[in-house]
């Protein structure tokens, strides 16, 4: 955003129209829109007359101090003598900023009130509103700048700071609390909603992003002990109890369990883990651990392997028929 002083020139006359705005760029579109007005200004005249192309937008200066613009304005009006019809667009030789005060501001708010209360008028507006937001380019736009705004780190800090203020108030808790109970009651919005977290946890990149900020969490040592002194209170441990006692619990964990069992066996007999396993532990008679690290797996998921596959009692079988037929050789 620059602040500053700015002047439109007219390419064909000379002619100079100064301003100063602390916005610029926003004050270049407004003249622009103006233009689309009946309004009644030199300097709008003279751009309908010839043309927006034989207009130039330049800025004249920055300026970092509010309270200098009026000065600054000034000084550029004498320098190009702007208030005079033949140099210039200027309707006053003194330059000020646009003030109202406080009579004028209620008098056009209700003025302002009083127009909205036409059906008509406001059907036009939404009518005009919805055909501008609805187009490919105004999406397309708005998206672009949205995704802008919302990726930089000052944003981001001013909603988590916006958010933390609010939920220092316990009625905002209260009303949110509430607010989120009735939207899970809903059958569709939870179906929809866990829809949307099954495929938002699908994603690999998502995978990889809240694993990494679980793991940041955890190597925060409040964060450990405030979530280990919290594990330890009675409510927790009844919660958990009660939780791992019923039985939808205990059948949700069968499913998954079975689904794990399916989708770890698939793995084994593709990569040909259960023909290695045999001849390693089997028929070598190699240790649990040395096999585990000849197949760079962990110790933990051969042992699953084992016991999905039956494997352990195998061994023990293949050993104690092995031991019978050692003694009946040695006898």
């Amino acid at each position: 955003m620059i602040q500053g002083v700015y002047k439109i020139v007219n390419k064909l006359n000379n002619k100079v129209y100064v301003g100063q705005s602390i916005n610029i760029k926003s004050r270049f579109q407004s003249h622009k829109d103006t233009l689309k007005t009946k309004y009644n200004h030199p300097l709008y005249n003279s751009i309908r007359k010839y043309g927006l192309d034989n207009f130039e937008f330049i800025i004249l200066e920055e300026i970092n101090n509010v309270l200098l613009l009026d000065e600054r304005e000034q000084y550029w009006i004498e320098y190009y003598k702007s208030y005079d019809s033949n140099y210039g667009y200027n309707l006053m030789r003194l330059a000020q900023r646009a003030f109202h005060s406080d009579e004028t501001k209620n008098k056009m708010s209700v003025l302002a009130r009083e127009r909205m209360k036409n059906k008509d008028l406001r059907a036009k507006i939404s009518k005009t509103v919805l055909r501008t937001v609805t187009t490919p380019k105004f999406k397309e736009t708005f998206k672009k700048r949205m995704k802008e705004v919302t990726n930089t780190v000052k944003h981001r800090k001013v909603c988590s700071d916006r958010q933390k203020r609010l939920l220092q108030n316990p009625e905002y808790r209260k009303n949110l609390v509430e607010k989120s109970s009735n939207n899970w009651k809903n059958p569709e919005y939870r179906k929809n909603n866990i829809e949307k977290q099954k495929l938002r946890n699908t994603c690999s990149e998502v995978k990889k992003q809240m694993s990494e900020i679980t793991k940041n969490l955890w190597e925060d040592p409040s964060y450990r002990a405030k979530m280990f002194t919290a594990r330890k209170t009675l409510k927790h441990k009844e919660k958990m109890k009660t939780l791992w006692e019923s039985e939808a619990f205990k059948e949700k964990r069968r499913l998954i369990s079975a689904k794990k069992k399916e989708a770890r066996l698939k793995e084994f007999l593709d990569n040909g883990f259960v023909e290695k396993v045999k001849d390693l532990y089997l028929t070598q008679n190699m240790k649990r651990e040395v096999v585990a690290k000849l197949l760079d797996i962990k110790e933990a998921t051969f042992g699953v392997l084992l016991k999905d596959f039956g494997l352990q009692k195998s061994r023990e079988k293949f050993l104690e028929l092995s031991k019978v037929g050692s003694e009946y050789i040695t006898n």
